[in-house]
């Protein structure tokens, strides 16, 4: 179950999301760059706050007005558009940096393919590589739903389908709500179950 409803003034305008199902579906945030669809997600994810907000996940309340649960005991994983891995970490290091080796992380190492390179840095993957790396970071805390912003935009065309065909994977596997921001419109047709234009 999901339910979130914000209201964000930013530059004078005011952006509305309102989100409500009790079942799973991935969610496309759309609109023009620069309208506050990152902002959105932030806010979900306890990074900025609004006006208005109510969120409540897997009958949860994350967030309403005067109280604020921390970032970290949300249970949301949140994929940013770089990725934000540790520089100075190796693969295994961001993978455990969040949750302590286990069986479940092992297995997600294994299904995303990244077990060969636990030992490198960041600096030494491909596109696809950190995406996967950062997708295990964030999947190993077992959120109740996932955000993600932008996450095939720096990807080839091939690594981009390699990428959606996961997010699907991921999806049909864990059975939790995402939400995602995109502005390619292949994306969200492929992706999406719901559409929300931000004006």
């Amino acid at each position: 179950m999901i339910k979130i409803f914000i209201k964000k003034l930013i530059k004078n305008r005011t952006i509305t999301l309102n989100i409500q199902s009790t079942e799973p579906k991935i969610y496309a945030i759309v609109g023009k760059s620069g309208i506050g669809k990152s902002t959105l997600l932030n806010i979900i994810a306890g990074l900025e706050e609004a006006e208005e907000y109510n969120i409540e996940i897997q009958k949860e309340k994350l967030s309403f007005q005067q109280h604020l649960i921390k970032v970290q005991d949300r249970k949301i994983g949140y994929l940013f558009q770089d990725y934000q891995l540790f520089p100075h970490m190796t693969v295994q290091e961001n993978i455990h940096y969040m949750k302590s080796p286990n069986k479940e992380t092992e297995q997600l190492i294994n299904h995303l393919r990244i077990a060969n390179c636990l030992n490198q840095y960041p600096s030494t993957l491909s596109g696809g590589e950190s995406q996967r790396v950062a997708l295990c970071r964030v999947l190993s805390v077992k959120p109740n739903l996932l955000l993600l912003d932008e996450p095939f935009s720096s990807l080839d065309d091939e690594t981009k389908e390699e990428g959606m065909e996961l997010i699907k994977y991921i999806f049909k596997t864990w059975q939790i709500p995402i939400i995602l921001v995109s502005h390619s419109k292949k994306e969200v047709q492929t992706l999406a179950d719901e559409v929300i234009e931000i004006k």
